[in-house]
């Protein structure tokens, strides 16, 4: 605790307070900036070279103060990791054990229920064809308006669809208090030139492929040419300065 104490008496070091004191001058300097002509061009670039100075000093006075408290969080981390990570392994297995029977259990049930419709499609089907034929010696039996009001009945049968109601098969699987499960879904991509058809066809939203920013600008560094890179991808270019030499402090605190 005491270490810790002295690290933040450092932090409001006399050195910290006077960078910070320089803070609102370069912030108003910035906000009051204008570039019309080749003389305040020279003048703000000049001003670039000065606040790089001190972004410089400022950034490696910091450094200095954390890299103690980052070799402290090394230590903590290293044995947060061997507690912990083990224990998430064991974790994993577990749950991935659970899991492989969830999913066993369900396809039983999804089998099960499929089984069960089609055994009621069945029954449906032949009651249909039952009912049907009771109509054809009904028919051969009748005579006048009773005949064609059965033959009209007989169509109305046949025409009728087979509708199975869903049949609900829980799986069999456990359930304990405190513990949620739910199902996760995810997609692979098994066919890239299927998919980029699907996309270009309207079939598939566009947001299924990103922007391989990274690419583009690789490749327009490469080209070097402002203008049209690609159909629809232009390639521009901007100027940043780098100032040479080096400031600040190093990570003793001590000035460079």
């Amino acid at each position: 605790m005491s270490k810790l104490k002295s690290e933040v008496v450092v932090v409001e070091s006399e050195q910290t307070q006077a960078l910070a004191r320089q803070v609102p001058t370069w912030v108003e300097r910035a906000e009051h900036c204008k570039v019309t002509t080749v003389a305040q061009q020279a003048a703000a670039q000049q001003t670039i070279v000065e606040l790089k100075g001190i972004v410089k000093e400022a950034k490696g006075w910091f450094k200095s103060l954390k890299t103690p408290i980052d070799a402290v969080k090394a230590i903590i981390l290293k044995k947060e990791h061997e507690v912990v990570d083990p224990l998430e392994t064991a974790l994993q297995t577990i749950g991935d054990a659970v899991a492989k029977f969830d999913r066993a259990q369900r396809a039983e049930a999804d089998r099960r229920q499929n089984e069960l419709e089609a055994k009621e499609r069945k029954r449906l089907l032949q009651q249909q064809a039952d009912d049907a034929a009771e109509l054809q010696k009904a028919i051969l039996k009748a005579k006048g308006a009773d005949k064609q009001e059965l033959k009209q009945a007989l169509v109305e049968v046949k025409a009728t669809p087979i509708v199975v109601a869903p049949i609900v098969v829980q799986p069999k699987v456990a359930t304990t208090a405190g513990l949620a499960s739910h199902q996760n879904w995810s997609a692979t991509v098994t066919d890239l030139e299927l998919l980029q058809a699907a996309v270009a066809s309207g079939a598939v939203p566009w947001e299924a492929f990103t922007v391989n920013q990274s690419f583009l600008n690789n490749w327009a560094r490469t080209k070097k040419v402002e203008g049209e890179l690609c159909p629809g991808v232009l390639c521009l270019s901007e100027t940043s300065y780098v100032t040479a030499g080096r400031s600040g402090y190093d990570a003793k605190g001590e000035r460079g």
